[in-house]
């Protein structure tokens, strides 16, 4: 690590992170596509380049046929366009890809750790643990979560390049204005790449260690044209995109905002499963409280490396405390901090403890705990897995079985689909999963048992599709 910059020891690193993920991660490789994963696939099945491209970097009104893409994220948009035409339907493909991808951000922050700390031990140590942490839920095995996995990649380079741009006059380097592109390219997989202008600058300050009016003026000076990239962002999708989700209720700027990020510092200070800990909801307002006091006893001390990693997670869960509730797969970003600030607290005890009882048995014992602790959340993580993949059974049932019971069908006829399993409130998901599997548009309709006469009279039905519980299976409907 201490020539980084080689590509050989990026290759290591990057081969080290790439086996521990694909060990964690292996469960899911064949697991089916599920929930926005056809929103995604469905736009990108397009055949006219030009018309998807189109729709891709503008704001397209939504059909009976064509939900738009979720929110504007055109460069996720392209990835499934090429993902469509290199995997099709074999999701196996798509997982790799998001396993690759978060391996290239531990990757990433491992390097950006050993930039901070100049520990070889705390960089492999952090970004070991992003890669195993159960904090983030479902964020790489969702293949639709490739818009976090790429909005991450590239916030993280844009923060190792603006890094090393700092070792020559930053706006003479190439380094800098690499790091303005790679911004701009998360800002277009992700909304909460907005935040990167406030960690650009919180870097160029951890880094100067210097308070000066002149280094303020420089720090000021070198980072304003990523705050005028994110104010520009900004004011682009303000209407279309902030407007009509505070109108929703989906998104909204308020006071709930603190009870939210409260739950989500409860939940990364302790992210254990109730079934692997039962007392977890009664424990985690202690962990959490333990956190924050943490984070107070580190701006104390001034250790400069752990202030920009507490500093950085609260600032990369922001963005998402204002929704109406949390999600744990939220938290994917603020895991690369939270690793940071484990690694090297954990390095520093061990630093301590190795002064008074010596290095070989402080190292064994250092070992152990983190090779026991790694195998606890390896464990965590794989069970999280557990339920989308049942999720994604009842889709690929579905996708499988609904033509095969339906047989041909004409373009504009109606399919009911009776008390499907899974989670799709609005139905658009179930219509999808079979207009994906027709080269014709087909009307589709989620209903319940006792809807299904009434809505028959109005549409003549083409087919009936209803979930069999105990065969757990798809069958022809009455």
């Amino acid at each position: 690590m201490a020539r980084l910059g080689v590509g050989g020891e990026l290759v290591a690193v990057f081969t080290a992170m790439l086996v521990l993920a694909l060990i964690v991660y292996w469960p899911i490789l064949s697991d089916y596509f599920v929930f926005d994963d056809y929103a995604w696939l469905n736009a990108a099945s397009n055949p006219d380049a030009s018309n998807f491209f189109r729709k891709a970097f503008s704001f397209p009104a939504q059909t009976p046929f064509e939900q738009r893409t979720p929110f504007w994220r055109p460069l996720v948009d392209t990835y499934f366009y090429a993902g469509w035409r290199v995997f099709g339907l074999e999701p196996a493909g798509w997982h790799v890809m998001n396993v690759l991808l978060h391996s290239a951000n531990a990757t990433l922050a491992t390097v950006l750790t050993w930039k901070l700390t100049r520990s070889r031990a705390t960089a492999i140590i952090a970004g070991a643990l992003f890669v195993v942490l159960p904090t983030y839920e479902i964020a790489v095995s969702w293949i639709s979560s490739a818009t976090e996995l790429y909005a991450t990649l590239f916030y993280l380079l844009t923060l190792v390049l603006y890094h090393q741009s700092m070792r020559a006059k930053v706006w003479q380097s190439w380094f800098y204005w690499t790091s303005l592109a790679t911004m701009l390219l998360a800002l277009l997989s992700k909304e909460s790449a907005v935040t990167l202008p406030a960690m650009v600058a919180l870097l160029d300050w951890s880094e100067r260690r210097d308070s000066s009016a002149d280094s303020v003026t420089e720090t000021i000076r070198d980072t304003a044209p990523f705050l005028a990239l994110a104010a520009a962002y900004i004011a682009f999708i303000y209407v279309e995109q902030y407007v009509q989700q505070s109108t929703s209720g989906r998104y909204e700027f308020g006071a709930h905002g603190f009870e939210n990020l409260w739950e989500y510092l409860k939940w990364i200070a302790l992210p254990i499963s109730n079934g692997a800990l039962p007392a977890a909801p009664a424990l985690r307002p202690f962990f959490g409280s333990l956190l924050l006091l943490f984070g107070l006893f580190v701006f104390a001390v001034r250790n400069r490396g752990m202030m920009f990693a507490f500093v950085w997670m609260i600032i990369a869960l922001t963005p998402y405390v204002f929704f109406p509730g949390t999600s744990q797969r939220y938290t994917y970003l603020a895991a690369v901090p939270l690793s940071i600030l484990v690694a090297i607290a954990f390095t520093t005890i061990g630093a301590i403890v190795a002064s008074r009882l010596g290095k070989i048995p402080t190292a064994v014992a250092m070992m152990t705990l983190a090779v026991v602790a790694g195998s606890f959340l390896i464990a965590e993580t794989q069970d999280r897995q557990e339920r989308l993949s049942l999720h994604a059974q009842f889709y690929e049932l579905l996708f499988r079985d609904g033509p095969e019971i339906c047989g041909d069908l004409s373009a504009r006829d109606y399919v009911y689909v009776v008390d499907p399993p899974g989670n799709d409130p609005t139905g658009n998901r179930t219509r999808m999963v079979l207009n994906l599997a027709y080269e014709e548009n087909i009307f589709v309709k989620k209903v319940r048992a006792q809807e299904l006469a009434g809505v028959e009279a109005q549409n003549a039905a083409s087919c009936v599709i209803a979930w069999d519980g105990g065969e757990r299976r798809y069958v022809k409907g009455d």
